[in-house]
């Protein structure tokens, strides 16, 4: 079995990274779960949470909250570049919004601050209307 960085690729873990590589909608777990099933039809829902889980812990697999809806794209480890992401408030429509720039500053300004701290990630979302809902 084929491994990534340690963690053994099982059949469900590759089709969810997959999935989540080849569709940039910030799906929800139950739509990872029934857009798997298609290609794995035996798999359970229990599974696909569970994958998730771990994915996200490795880093291979990122959860971002919208509006109280837990949402997944793919991590750090898996390739996707650090972003933060708009959120449109009346349709919950999520982009991505790179600003590697502006997170280095933000994080140097917290290292100035108090030197004791060690910040493991950072997530700006941005809240607004998205041009349909404007």
């Amino acid at each position: 079995m084929e491994t990534i960085t340690g963690l053994k690729l099982t059949n469900q873990r590759h089709e969810i990274l997959d999935y989540l590589d080849n569709n940039k909608v910030h799906p929800t777990a139950d739509r990872i779960y029934f857009e798997v099933r298609k290609k794995l039809p035996r798999i359970s829902r229990g599974t696909v949470y569970r994958n998730l889980e771990v994915l996200s812990q490795k880093g291979f697999v990122k959860e971002v909250n919208a509006a109280g809806t837990k949402k997944f794209e793919l991590g750090v480890k898996s390739g996707m570049q650090s972003h933060d992401h708009f959120i449109c408030r009346k349709c919950n429509k999520m982009v991505d919004v790179f600003f590697s720039d502006m997170d280095n500053r933000v994080l140097k300004q917290i290292k100035n601050k108090d030197h004791s701290l060690k910040v493991e990630s950072m997530t700006i979302n941005f809240s607004g209307l998205c041009n349909k809902c404007k």
